[in-house]
């Protein structure tokens, strides 16, 4: 598990993880899925790759249930252009519980904050297609190098992160510069166009 120490909306990330209540224990494991699909992408033409794509397989549907019943998926974007300039934090936030789903997009920071948020419920297949993309994306799969944030650091600042929650278990990823960057930026950009454009529930 990779994760960047982004003290800026550190407290943000904390109060996004437990407003949820603790979800009761399931028999799949979010971790062992991660791990047989890095073994995977090792080993392309391992003698045993059929039976490690069956488990696989096998896992992620499990885990897809599970999401259904309870499940959380939340992207951080954090700019800011100098030590003195205003920055702008974008924060993303869809819930899965009990087979009913939920996307909230919060703003603060810039003059379109106001128009950028949205809330509401949406259908659980969309969201569980959402989750399901998010289980096979690279980017989120792989144990990103750690990155940690400089408060005195000067200049411009960016910090991306994804976290998603299935049941007791979390595959949290942050970056903040380089190729990690740009790779999990591209996966928190998915993620809101998602949000803006999913239709909610009326």
């Amino acid at each position: 598990m990779s994760s960047a120490r982004l003290t800026p909306w550190a407290a943000a990330l904390l109060l996004l993880l437990v407003a949820v209540p603790p979800p009761a224990v399931q028999a799949s494991s979010l971790e062992d899925y991660i791990r047989l699909r890095q073994s995977l992408a090792r080993s392309p033409s391992a003698p045993a790759r059929e039976e490690l794509e069956r488990r696989t397989e096998r896992l992620r549907g499990e885990l897809l249930v599970a999401a259904a019943r309870s499940s959380r998926v939340i992207v951080l974007n954090e700019q800011q252009r100098g030590y003195e300039a205003e920055g702008r934090r974008q924060v993303v936030r869809l819930v899965g519980r009990d087979g009913r789903a939920t996307v909230e997009a919060l703003s603060a920071g810039g003059a379109e904050s106001s128009r950028w948020e949205r809330s509401g419920a949406l259908e659980p297949a969309a969201y569980l297609g959402l989750v399901r993309r998010l289980l096979d994306e690279l980017a989120l799969l792989d144990d990103l190098p750690d990155q940690r944030f400089d408060p005195n650091a000067p200049g411009p600042r960016r910090a991306v992160a994804v976290t998603v929650v299935i049941g007791e278990e979390a595959r949290e990823a942050a970056a903040l510069w380089g190729t990690p960057y740009e790779r999990l930026s591209a996966v928190v950009a998915a993620v809101v166009e998602f949000a803006h454009s999913i239709p909610l529930l009326p």
